[in-house]
């Protein structure tokens, strides 16, 4: 089944991110403040044929109706082992700051694609109210990251396209995807590639890939609205609360209304 999609729920994007940027509903876009924006339609395709949950939402106020989706693509390769102990604090103080602000933590919705040792798993969609740091153990081996990006497309829309049956306002859907961009499928890569961009362009997804670890070249082959924002000095918890600071403005998003991006000095490093 397709959705129309209304104008008042249409944004754009033509500026990289890392720019100076701006997110906005409606209007028109100007160089210091370009237009991003994501809304959901049906997926292609489905991820997989597991039965998805009843989708619940605590509103709370009449402010909290419209649903921004937020989905973190995470490889659990080397580079989660790697890191762990600086993902599990760094997540732990991203969750409480999140639940802290009512306002983020029920109108933003979550999900989990993780990926590593050749395998792929998602978790399903839920508040932000309950979002728990996640065990991140490493499990190595090879890297699935195109099955993981096309699960994650797939996962993402269609979860903005249920809220939209059963009748809940969606807003900006975000899909951050933490790796080092070394996939090891590549089928897989080759073909979701196409997935992840055609999602972009058509204004229905924002994608952030942001690199850990040793990097490869190929991790700015994700978006193709935006080059990847590499940590320095591996400053996982610097690039966590920035994150948690874009989705309380997200969540606060109205139509018509611009949002500035928080700066991204203190984490993102710059090339010379």
């Amino acid at each position: 089944m397709t959705l129309k999609i209304h104008q008042h729920d249409r944004f754009r994007m033509r500026k990289r991110f890392f720019a100076p940027a701006a997110v906005r509903r409606g209007g028109a876009a100007t160089a210091e403040h370009p237009r991003a924006t994501a809304d959901g339609v049906p997926p292609e395709a489905p991820g997989d044929d597991s039965a998805e949950p009843e989708i619940k939402t605590d509103t709370g106020s009449e402010n909290y109706q419209t649903q921004h989706l937020v989905l973190l693509c995470r490889d659990q390769s080397g580079t989660a082992g790697q890191y762990r102990e600086k993902y599990m604090a760094a997540e732990k103080e991203f969750c409480g700051e999140i639940k802290s602000d009512r306002m983020t933590a029920f109108s933003i919705r979550n999900a989990q694609v993780q990926l590593g040792g050749g395998r792929v798993e998602k978790s399903s969609f839920n508040q932000a109210s309950g979002w728990d740091p996640a065990e991140l153990i490493g499990w190595g081996g090879d890297t699935p990251l195109g099955r993981a990006l096309a699960a994650s497309v797939d996962h993402i829309l269609g979860e903005a396209s249920r809220l939209r049956q059963a009748g809940v306002p969606v807003g900006k859907l975000l899909l951050i995807v933490e790796t080092d961009g070394e996939a090891t499928d590549g089928e897989w890569w080759d073909r979701a590639l196409p997935k992840v961009h055609k999602a972009e362009r058509e204004e229905k997804l924002l994608v952030f890939p942001i690199g850990i670890g040793n990097v490869v070249p190929a991790i700015n082959r994700i978006s193709c609205k935006r080059p990847a924002a590499i940590l320095k000095d591996d400053n996982i918890e610097g690039f966590y609360r920035w994150l948690a600071e874009v989705l309380g403005r997200v969540s606060r998003s109205r139509p018509g209304e611009e949002i500035e991006l928080p700066p991204t000095d203190e984490w993102r490093r710059i090339k010379g």
